[in-house]
């Protein structure tokens, strides 16, 4: 297999991994409807964490413990998908929830004894381009977007210490990764600001200028798992809304 196939099927198997978490974590935050939003916000770091981390720990008493999954190599790491699925005479995944696994494993393309080239080889290389593809273009987008802002910025006027105005903007913001500044719309009334500086000022001494890129690059590694565009989506509304409390 090679190195591109090996890299994505190590992405899926964290990105499945991530999907158990993020559903625990969804859940979880039903109970803490009442609760303040910084703690469901918090909740948030263990699924960032399974995104970029491959290792698992898991025993007895873990959530991952209690799933039917073989650990394949000594290096800690969960292997639904198997690295060797290219070469398997007969492909499977163990996704440790047997109906799924029953479902997704007679679908499988099979070896055949005519094949030069094993046909889940060949699958393996087509998904692996299709998500490097999809990688580039939301990256470019991200870029473009980024720098489109930053134009719109060049004409902003300087109010006070790091907060600026725009009449180019329509919502406040903070923008910036070394020296972060805070833009406002010029049209906002005196009784609307200083709630929002105090909105946009939690931001920055949460650091979530910084946290928010972190999650999108490492959601965009992942882009092709639903579950983990909701789990952004989920995220952002937790950040915003722990910085009104």
């Amino acid at each position: 297999m090679s190195t591109l196939s090996g890299l994505f099927t190590t992405i899926v198997n964290m990105s499945i991994t991530a999907s158990y978490v993020a559903v625990v974590i969804i859940l979880v935050r039903l109970l803490l409807r009442k609760a303040p939003k910084i703690f469901s916000y918090a909740l948030w770091a263990v699924v960032l964490f399974r995104l970029i981390c491959p290792l698992s720990f898991t025993s007895s008493f873990s959530f991952l413990g209690l799933l039917n999954i073989d650990l394949q190599n000594n290096a800690g790491v969960l292997e639904y998908v198997s690295n060797d699925i290219g070469f398997m005479q007969e492909p499977t995944v163990q996704s440790g929830i047997g109906s799924i696994d029953s479902a997704v494993n007679p679908s499988l393309p099979q070896t055949t004894p005519i094949a030069s080239v094993n046909p889940m080889q060949i699958w393996m290389d087509v998904f692996s381009l299709i998500w490097l593809a999809g990688i580039v273009v939301l990256l470019s987008y991200s870029v473009i977007s980024y720098i489109k802002i930053k134009r719109q910025l060049l004409t902003a006027t300087l109010v006070k210490d790091n907060i600026y105005e725009s009449d180019l903007i329509g919502t406040a913001f903070v923008c910036g990764f070394i020296h972060p500044k805070i833009y406002v719309p010029v049209d906002v009334g005196d009784a609307d600001l200083s709630y929002i500086l105090e909105h946009e000022r939690t931001h920055i001494r949460r650091r979530d200028y910084l946290i928010k890129p972190v999650a999108f690059l490492a959601f965009i590694l992942h882009w092709f798992n639903p579950l983990m565009w909701l789990s952004f989506a989920l995220m952002s509304r937790d950040m915003e809304m722990s910085c009104d409390e």
